[in-house]
């Protein structure tokens, strides 16, 4: 079966901006595919010349890491 983006939904999203580095945002979402199991998918947003584009978490720094927690642990009770 193929990837069918109409399945892929978000329930839940939020978005925090890391002060230090202005045009740097950090997302955590739920996501369901094909109303399968809620999965937690954590993300970064960066300014690029034609507005937000999404990229990989990656690597974090040490103002990230508390931003990161408390994005997990006000999503980890959605997926129940």
């Amino acid at each position: 079966m193929a990837y069918n983006e109409k399945d892929d939904v978000v329930l839940k999203e939020i978005e925090v901006a890391v002060k230090e580095e202005a045009g740097n945002i950090l997302t955590g979402k739920i996501m369901q595919y094909n109303k399968g199991q809620k999965k937690l998918q954590l993300g970064r947003k960066v300014a690029g010349r034609n507005g937000w584009q999404f990229a990989k978490l990656g690597r974090l720094t040490k103002e990230e890491l508390p931003i990161v927690i408390e994005l997990i642990e006000k999503l980890k009770g959605e997926l129940e």
